[in-house]
C-alpha cells in the first residue's frame, strides 16, 4: 500500500486527502443533526449516482461551473484577484432571461446564437470596469469588483421582481424559457446538452492558450513580476485587460449556458449564485490549471447533487455542500502549508551537515573583525610618517590582539583600555617632537 501512495504525486495526495475530508464534513454532519442516518446518507451520497437521468443532471450541473472557473483561473493566473466573474455570470444570466422572454415570438436560429453573444459581451464589459479602474486610477481591483458585484446582485433583483416574476409560483423566480429555446440535447434522455461540449473545448482551448500561446505567456509573466514583464517589453495594461475581458466573456458564457437548458428560470433574488460560488472555490483547490478544472467541479457537484437530494428527503439545509466545498479548499491550504515548511526545513538540515570529507569542528566560532584604531588622519590630509625607531616602540607598546572572540565582557573592557593609554601614549609622544 505504501508502494502504491509513493507513486501519486504529493500535489495529488493533498487534494485527494482535502476531498476525503470534506466527503467525511458531510458524513459528520449527517451523523449529528439526522433521525434517520442510514436514509439520510443513501440520499446524500447515492442519489447522485443512481440512474443515468441523475448522472446526466450531475454533468449539467457542473458545465457552467467548469465556464466560472475557468474564469478565475486566467484572472488568478495573472495575479489580479478580481471577482468580477459572480457579477459577469449574474448579469448575463438576467438579461439573457430577459431577451429570450421577451423575443419569444422570434426564430429560434436568432434567438439562440443572439443569447450567446449578448452574454459575451455582458460578460467581457462588467470584468472590463475593474479592471479599467485598477490599470488607470489605481483602484484596488478586488473591492471594485466586489462593490460591482453587490451593485449587479440589486439590480438583476430590480429587474426580476419588475419585469421577469411569475406571479403563479410561490417563490420569486421568472417565466420559464420555452424548451426550443434550449441548447441541443446531445445525449436524448440525459438532460446533457450543448454546453457540455463546449465547456470541454474552452478548457481545452484555455490549456493551449495558458501554456501554448503568445496571450497565456504574456499573462502569466506579468503574474510572476510586473517590473520582469514591463523589462522584457510587456505591457502591463495591455494584459491585464485581455485577461480581465477574456475572464468576463468565459463567466458571461456560463451564465447563458446555465439559463438555457439547465436552469431554465432565474431564481437568484437578493443572493449569489451557487454554481459561482462552487467555480471559485474549484480552481483555487486545482491551484489555477485548466486540466483538473473538470474533475474538481465534477466533485463539487456530486456534493451540491447529494445536498438537494438530501434537502428532498428531510428538509436538511443543501448548503452543506457549500461547507464541505469550503473545508476542502480551507484544508488544502493547510497541508500545502505544512509541506512548504517542512520543505524549507529539509533544506535547512541539508545546509548544515558537512560534506565528506570535510571536517566537524566542535564549535562554530565567529571571526574576530579587526577594530578600527582612532585619530586615523582623513583621506584628505597628508599622513605623517614615523621614523623606523618610533615605529617600532609604538608596535612594542601596543598590545597584540587575540585572533579568537572574547566572550568575557571584562577582557574586552580591559584591553579597550589598554589600547587608549597606547593612543594616548602615542599622541603625546608626537606633541614632544612638535
Amino acid at each position: 500500500m505504501n508502494k502504491v501512495i509513493d507513486k501519486i504525486p504529493p500535489r495529488v495526495q493533498r487534494k485527494l486527502t482535502a476531498g476525503f475530508i470534506g466527503l467525511f464534513v458531510c458524513l459528520l454532519a449527517i451523523l449529528i443533526f439526522e433521525d434517520h442516518r442510514i436514509e439520510a446518507m443513501k440520499a446524500f451520497f447515492l442519489t447522485p449516482l443512481s440512474s443515468i437521468e441523475e448522472i446526466g443532471a450531475l454533468l449539467s450541473y457542473l458545465t457552467p461551473m467548469v465556464f466560472v472557473a475557468l474564469a478565475t483561473t486566467i484572472i488568478f493566473q495573472c495575479r489580479r484577484y478580481s471577482l468580477s466573474m459572480i457579477g459577469s455570470f449574474m448579469l448575463s444570466a438576467s438579461l439573457v432571461t430577459g431577451f429570450l422572454l421577451r423575443g419569444d415570438e422570434q426564430p429560434g436560429w436568432y434567438l439562440i446564437p443572439a443569447a450567446l453573444l449578448i452574454s459575451i459581451v455582458v460578460g467581457a464589459g462588467v470584468a472590463g470596469i475593474p479592471a479599467v479602474l485598477s490599470i488607470r486610477r489605481r483602484v484596488n481591483i478586488t473591492l471594485s469588483s466586489l462593490v460591482l458585484d453587490y451593485l449587479i446582485l440589486q439590480l438583476t433583483s430590480f429587474i426580476l421582481q419588475n419585469y421577469m416574476r411569475d406571479p403563479s409560483l410561490g417563490q420569486t423566480a421568472s417565466f420559464e424559457i420555452p424548451q426550443r429555446l434550449f441548447l441541443l440535447e446531445i445525449l436524448p434522455g440525459t438532460g446533457i446538452r450543448l454546453g457540455f461540449l463546449f465547456a470541454a473545448a474552452a478548457v481545452a482551448l484555455l490549456y493551449l492558450l495558458l501554456y501554448r500561446g503568445r496571450l497565456g505567456y504574456e499573462i502569466r509573466s506579468v503574474g510572476a513580476s510586473e517590473s520582469l514583464a514591463g523589462y522584457v517589453g510587456l505591457s502591463y495594461g495591455k494584459t491585464v485587460l485581455k485577461a480581465q475581458l477574456l475572464a468576463g466573456a468565459l463567466a458571461g458564457f456560463g451564465g447563458a449556458v446555465e439559463m438555457m437548458g439547465i436552469q431554465p428560470r432565474y431564481v437568484w433574488d437578493g443572493s449569489f449564485p451557487t454554481v459561482a460560488l462552487l467555480g471559485i472555490l474549484a480552481a483555487v483547490v486545482v491551484e489555477y490549471h485548466p486540466l483538473w478544472i473538470p474533475v474538481c467541479c465534477l466533485f463539487f457537484g456530486y456534493l451540491w447533487r447529494g445536498g438537494m437530494a438530501l434537502n428532498a428527503y428531510s428538509g436538511f439545509p443543501k448548503e452543506v455542500a457549500l461547507f464541505a466545498a469550503a473545508i476542502t479548499a480551507l484544508v488544502l491550504f493547510a497541508l500545502r502549508d505544512l509541506e512548504l515548511k517542512g520543505a524549507s526545513r529539509s533544506k535547512t538540515e541539508k545546509a548544515s551537515v558537512p560534506s565528506a570529507g570535510e571536517p566537524v569542528s566542535k564549535e562554530l566560532k565567529p571571526e574576530a573583525k579587526p577594530r578600527k584604531r582612532r585619530n586615523q588622519p582623513s583621506k584628505g590630509k597628508q599622513q605623517k610618517t614615523h621614523s623606523a625607531p618610533e615605529s617600532a616602540k609604538t608596535d612594542a607598546k601596543m598590545p597584540q590582539r587575540e585572533s579568537q572572540p572574547m566572550s568575557d565582557p571584562l577582557e574586552k573592557a580591559e584591553l579597550e583600555s589598554q589600547q587608549n593609554a597606547a593612543d594616548y601614549h602615542d599622541g603625546g609622544e608626537e606633541g614632544g617632537e612638535k
